[in-house]
């Protein structure tokens, strides 16, 4: 375990962050860091996500919030999809050094 401290400072080095709506996506949002982020139909990103955030792709999970449940999996996300999320980020983005 780190603290929210240390967890910021080693999150400072990434080039690019990965997640779904949990405190380190936020960390990583309030860092700047490039991010792929995944939001669950009952947590919509277009509310909860860093907007103000220059380089988040936001990954809204593919069921309606009107259909969903709370047991909907997060691995309806396709992999695919957040490949393709992550292709676009790093072709726009330079390597931290």
């Amino acid at each position: 375990q780190v603290t929210m401290r240390e967890n910021a400072a080693i999150m400072a080095h990434l080039s690019l962050y990965i997640g779904v709506d949990t405190g380190p996506t936020h960390l990583a949002g309030a860092l700047d860091i490039p991010m792929v982020a995944m939001y669950h139909s009952y947590h919509p990103g277009c509310y909860l996500a860093p907007l103000q955030h220059s380089c988040c792709h936001i990954i809204q999970h593919p069921i309606a919030l009107a259909d969903a449940s709370r047991e909907d999996s997060m691995s309806d996300i396709s992999v695919a999809n957040v490949w393709h999320a992550v292709s676009d980020i790093l072709n726009g983005i330079k390597v931290k050094q």
